[in-house]
């Protein structure tokens, strides 16, 4: 067997930073080409990225020129040896390179990869991500990068050292995780009933022995696997808590799932956040679960708590349908059961065989009741009759946008509203008023209901395009609504059937009036401050404007001696704050002058993290909310991005550096604009601050992060 200092160095290709470096070590200005090497062979000699990041988990190395003596044997390329084994490259001037004494000087112009298969495999700085090219390709690009055509190609083969995985293992070999020989037949049983889908997503109600416990969401569910995108196969899995190597803690693990690996119980919001695990939350809308990090502790407490206590943990997967089944083969004939709609609006069609929208007999709301005798249902779909409905109707729906109410309901749920009893749902989702996304790329929006002429078409309307309800017509189901298209705002006719309501996440009532007092920001908002705020350790200055920055961004510069104090005396010796407090101030070149001094001063994680949650968040929240009034009127993930903004910038409005600052607090402001133009416009706002920092990359790719936050709203 060849000698690699990875088997799955393919499965690396693409990845920034962020998934390879459980120390956190994150920082998009630095240079990770020899911590990409390190964490991949598990190089720990030298300086480690631990100490840069302030984390107790041991790192590795992050230079170039101490991973290049470790190596046994090290050469020029022209004497590259025949071997399967996995070789390291360094590429630098051959001025830079002593082979007699095996040492690269240390200088910024110098690269390191690995060789396998005749390819490079190297993180590109540019591109912050893991890539692939030739030798040839590499030396091209270093020649033209460096701007010097004596840079070279050298080898180096494996250093024989422990590698950082084995010590993380030994690190955690406490870790309980019971066989499952030591579990007891009575355990835990989870039921996980999927019973919302659409074209990204799927969302399911999850129960613990019957009880609910929250919301699950998954990729869609497809016939065959597309690796990424998929929901497992519905069926029986044992679960198991296990230390999970990518995110580096316990987390629960579904075992045996037929073509898939690592499917895990983990926090996340959407789709994005996962390829085949299961994202818990508390609240749902389109697409989407929130609270995910409260649902996720409080599920896995549960969890952890059953397998300490030796016993099974099984989770039994079903797909509505299969539960519209079960009820259907054990109801008896004139048995009726009773169902929720999940969708708005659900056309009612005459007959199962008709289809066209001529056919439509009327619309059912978004958690409306109807009633339905289950052994009539066919392929073409299941009778209904509304329940407690002013005009009743009767007629024929797709099963699939149904789901299964356990009992007969006590009261009618109409639209915008949930059967929070049902579930002891504390916070819920619930449809915007009158808004609607087109479902069908090519809608025509027209100047007459149910005309069809060149000269009645208005516009046509892509797919997902917003548009608000403002009344009926004089044709069944053609609704009049308004909407704004390339920055013209247009009004006309659109049919219901056409169309779906648009859902909001929400934890209160949307408020109606410029009230502040609780900004609330997603997980995804919440991650993505954490990760451009980074690690900061007082004796590395941040750059720009900045003071002397402690852990998660606590900035001396813009803080008081008192707030210091307060905030940090639980986590610093005496002598520390008082050193520190000497920082209360500075900012700039100030600050920089004297960041050395404060070497020896080592910011832990836990404690970073403390001082954020408690002290540093809560502030910029509550800055961010008077600065941009109506902000909480957004979704989470505006909200987040707007407190991400100040963060970062601050909260001042003067001058023309901040007249994109300006901008955005008029459009959040804004009573008038529809959502999408008004989230659209906040997102073009933050973009334009780019043209602060032509040559910060980190702020600009800061200012994109933001902006596509707001845009995933829209």
């Amino acid at each position: 067997m060849p000698n690699q200092i990875t088997p799955d160095l393919e499965s690396l290709l693409g990845k920034s930073i962020i998934p390879l470096c459980p120390q956190e070590f994150h920082d998009f200005d630095a240079n990770h080409c020899a911590h990409f090497v390190a964490h991949t062979g598990g190089y720990q000699f030298g300086y480690l990225c631990h100490n840069i990041a302030g984390s107790n988990l041991r790192g590795v190395t992050v230079r170039v020129q101490e991973i290049f003596p470790e190596c046994p044997q090290v050469g020029a390329w022209n004497n590259l040896p025949q071997t399967d084994d996995d070789l390291l490259v360094f590429i630098t001037a051959r001025r830079n390179v002593n082979l007699a004494s095996k040492t690269i000087e240390n200088v910024p112009k110098k690269h390191i990869g690995i060789l396998r298969d005749g390819k490079v495999y190297h993180y590109s700085n540019t591109e912050e991500k893991v890539i692939k090219q030739t030798p040839a390709q590499v030396l091209s690009r270093f020649r033209s990068a460096y701007n010097d055509p004596t840079v070279d190609l050298f080898f180096g083969t494996l250093p024989a050292v422990p590698r950082a995985a084995a010590v993380r293992s030994i690190a955690r070999s406490g870790t309980r995780s019971p066989s499952a020989a030591t579990a007891t037949a009575r355990g835990l049983t989870l039921k996980l009933i999927r019973n919302t889908y659409t074209d990204t997503s799927t969302i399911g109600e999850l129960s613990l022995d019957g009880r609910f416990e929250c919301f699950i969401l998954e990729d869609k569910v497809r016939p065959e696997k597309i690796p990424g995108i998929t929901a497992i196969p519905a069926g029986t899995y044992e679960v198991r808590i296990t230390h999970s190597p990518k995110f580096q803690r316990d987390l629960p693990l579904l075992l045996n799932v037929p073509n898939f690996s690592g499917i895990r119980i983990h926090v996340g919001n959407t789709a994005r956040d996962t390829e085949g695990c299961l994202l818990p939350g508390r609240t749902k809308s389109v697409d989407f679960v929130g609270e995910s990090r409260a649902a996720f502790d409080s599920l896995f407490a549960k969890l952890r708590k059953t397998q300490d206590d030796g016993k099974k943990i099984t989770i039994e997967i079903i797909e509505a349908a299969q539960t519209r089944a079960a009820q259907t083969r054990s109801a008896a004939p004139s048995e009726l059961a009773y169902f929720r709609v999940n969708t708005d609006p659900l056309l009612i069609h005459a007959s199962p065989d008709a289809t066209g929208l001529d056919t439509v007999v009327g619309t059912l709301d978004y958690g409306q009741i109807v009633s339905a005798n289950v052994t009539n249902a066919t392929e073409g779909g299941i009778t209904v009759k509304t329940v407690g409905a002013e005009n009743e109707l009767t007629g024929v729906v797709p099963s699939e946008f149904l789901e299964a109410l356990p009992a007969p309901p006590s009261t009618v749920v109409r639209r915008g509203r949930r059967a929070a009893a049902t579930r002891g749902e504390a916070a819920v989702s619930t449809l915007a008023p009158n808004l609607y996304r087109v479902k069908q790329d090519g809608t025509n929006l027209r100047t007459e209901a149910a005309v069809l002429t060149a000269q009645t078409v208005i516009a046509s309307l892509p797919v997902g395009h917003l548009v608000r309800k403002t009344g009926g017509s004089n044709k069944p189901l053609w609704w009049e609504v308004t909407t704004v298209l390339h920055g013209k705002e247009l009004s006309g006719f659109i049919h219901a059937g056409l169309l779906t309501a648009e859902a909001v996440a929400v934890t209160d009532p949307v408020p109606t009036s410029g009230s502040n007092t609780n900004v609330t920001i997603s997980e995804k908002a919440l991650q993505m401050i954490i990760h451009f705020e980074g690690m900061d350790q007082p004796s590395k200055w941040p750059g720009n404007s900045s003071g002397i920055s402690l852990g998660r961004g606590y900035d001396l510069g813009h803080v008081s001696a008192d707030e210091f104090k307060s905030d940090w005396e639980p986590y610093l010796t005496e002598d520390q704050i008082k050193r520190l407090t000497k920082a209360i101030g500075k900012t700039g070149a100030a600050a920089k002058n004297i960041a050395a001094q404060f070497a020896d001063i080592t910011i832990k994680r836990a404690d970073a993290d403390a001082v954020f949650t408690k002290a540093t968040l809560p502030k910029f929240k509550a800055t961010t909310g008077k600065a941009f009034p109506r902000m909480i009127t957004l979704h989470p993930d505006v909200q987040g991005a707007l407190v991400s903004l100040v963060f970062n910038r601050g909260a001042a409005m003067q001058g023309d550096r901040r007249r994109e600052m300006r901008e955005v607090r008029d459009t959040v402001a804004s009573t008038s604009l529809p959502n999408d133009i008004k989230l659209q416009s906040i997102a073009a706002s933050i973009r334009s601050m780019k043209r602060l920092w032509p040559d910060t990359l980190g702020l600009r790719r800061r200012r994109d992060a933001e902006a596509q936050l707001v845009e995933e709203a829209i």
